[in-house]
């Protein structure tokens, strides 16, 4: 299934997706998912707990464009678990990302110097698992492949 939403940028982050997409031959979507996807490998960093959810900063004079995207359900529910877990709304995530990745993304992916991504989602193996407990619902989220895999449920 796929979900359809938007993200608010501002008007640099809009145009600076739109012109990474132009220059790629690639989707809006796929672009973001690719920079969120980058944006993972720094999650211990990104990590926060106990505070409220941090928002783009609203500049009275910064001129708001929504940004539709497209992606798969397992897709959304990593960035909503990014969302939850980094205490920062998707927005601004994706704008974080915009600022840090992609430059450097775009020019490896157009020197060919990136490895081409087979698959749409922006972490390999994430999951989920319930671990009814009594009296109490317990969910272990997998974000990537433990080294030692019998740490592991069974399946």
């Amino acid at each position: 299934m796929r979900i359809e939403t938007s993200i608010n940028t501002t008007l640099e982050s809009r145009e600076a997706l739109f012109d990474a997409a132009h220059a790629s031959g690639r989707t809006l979507s796929w672009i973001v998912i690719q920079l969120m996807k980058q944006m993972m490998k720094n999650y211990r960093a990104l990590v926060r707990s106990h505070q409220n959810v941090q928002r783009q900063d609203p500049d009275k004079d910064e001129q708001w464009h929504a940004v539709h995207i497209c992606m798969d359900t397992r897709d959304h529910d990593l960035f909503m678990d990014m969302r939850k877990f980094f205490r920062r709304t998707v927005s601004l995530l994706v704008a974080m990302a915009i600022r840090e990745y992609l430059h450097r993304w775009l020019r490896k992916l157009c020197a060919g110097k990136l490895n081409e991504i087979t698959d749409n989602y922006p972490f390999n193996n994430y999951f989920i698992v319930l671990h009814p407990m009594e009296g109490a619902l317990c969910w272990k989220i997998y974000w990537g492949k433990p080294v030692n895999t019998r740490l592991l449920p069974p399946t």
